[in-house]
């Protein structure tokens, strides 16, 4: 359908310049710029409301092109009041009819000095009586409330679910940052007994000790020492929150990993 548009735009003889410009060329850089310009903008509102502005001269140029507001333009008003409106909620729609309201007075009462000899009314001999003025609004002002009341209620919608994401959003942060000093905190209650209990074990074992309690400190000292590792690796929350935890593939003495179990629970198993 869009390259039939635009094969009779351009083929067509009795497509002027002016009709190209407005009905092609104009539309084309809107759409292509839009995008651009949101992609590059650091405040999308004020993007937004450059290219509905754009937009509202597209309609303005086909309401020349026409030579009255009715028709084209009525059509281009009514899609821009609606992306209005869906962009900004009720205020955007409210803004719509009030641009509305004064787009229509203000070309309709222009009347004839409207219809120069470039437009297609005169052109193509179109009569544009009271009659299809007054439908033409009433299908504007109908369909208008309509979409545009429906366009504003799920802009509220989306404002009232994003507002909630944010909320949800800071809790979540809240609860992070809570559960970081909790752990920062525990570390240092669970650091100081193990470094109580590691010093006692050391000092234990420069003891004249018989060799079954010697290995009984070892196994104490082994164990503080992996707990103690423990909690350095599970406790760095900076590497874990960054993703910058790497895990690395070291050579393992299997038989010492199982005498170290061995030792740890050999004396609960020979009770």
């Amino acid at each position: 359908m869009a390259a039939n548009f635009v094969w009779f735009v351009v083929s067509n003889p009795l497509v002027t310049f002016f009709d190209t410009f407005v009905l092609l060329i104009a539309p084309a850089s809107v759409v292509i710029a839009g995008p651009l310009l949101a992609k590059r903008s650091s405040n999308i509102g004020r993007t937004a409301n450059l290219i509905l502005v754009a937009g509202y001269g597209l309609v303005v140029l086909a309401t020349l092109q026409k030579g009255s507001p009715i028709g084209t333009a009525a059509y281009l008003m009514l899609a821009l009041s609606l992306c209005y409106a869906l962009l900004f909620g009720w205020r955007g729609l409210l803004i719509a009819g009030l641009v509305s309201v004064a787009h229509f007075a203000l070309f309709l009462s222009l009347g004839d000095q409207l219809r120069g000899p470039y437009t297609l009314v005169v052109r193509h001999a179109h009569v544009i009586d009271m009659g299809a003025i007054t439908g033409t609004l009433s299908n504007y002002a109908l369909v208008f409330l309509i979409s545009g009341s429906c366009a504003a209620a799920f802009n509220t919608q989306i404002s009232w679910a994003v507002a909630e994401l944010a909320e949800a959003r800071r809790q979540a942060e809240e609860a992070s940052a809570a559960k970081s000093v909790f752990l920062t905190n525990m570390s240092h209650e669970i650091r100081t007994p193990m470094n109580g209990v590691l010093g006692m074990a050391q000092v234990l074992k420069q003891q004249d000790l018989r060799p079954d309690h010697a290995e009984m400190v070892d196994t104490i000292l082994e164990s503080g020492t992996t707990l103690t590792s423990l909690l350095n690796d599970l406790l760095d929350l900076s590497k874990i929150q960054a993703g910058k935890l790497e895990v690395r593939q070291v050579a393992q003495d299997l038989g010492a990993a199982i005498r170290g179990v061995v030792r740890l629970f050999g004396a609960g198993w020979r009770k």
